[in-house]
């Protein structure tokens, strides 16, 4: 099993917290209600870029996989016209 980086742990925390702060208030929250609610002392602007680096890998999971269904993707309409 792979050990969890203080970075992903951090943005665990914050995506925890934005979660909880949102489902507690059925509102969006912003950084800096976000950064009042942690443990840990981090500014809004940390919360947002850790936020930024989320969106990112996410994307970036999200378009591997569609490049990986874009490959096979040919290979299986011709399965299926056979």
């Amino acid at each position: 099993m792979r050990k969890e980086s203080k970075l992903e742990k951090r943005q665990g925390e914050i995506l925890g917290a934005i979660v909880r702060l949102f489902v507690s208030t059925g509102v969006p929250v912003g950084s800096k209600v976000v950064a009042e609610y942690l443990r840990e002392p981090l500014s809004s602007a940390t919360i947002r870029n850790e936020m930024a680096e989320l969106e990112d890998a996410e994307k970036n999971r999200l378009s591997h996989r569609a490049l990986a269904i874009i490959d096979v993707l040919p290979r299986l309409l011709k399965l299926g016209a056979r």
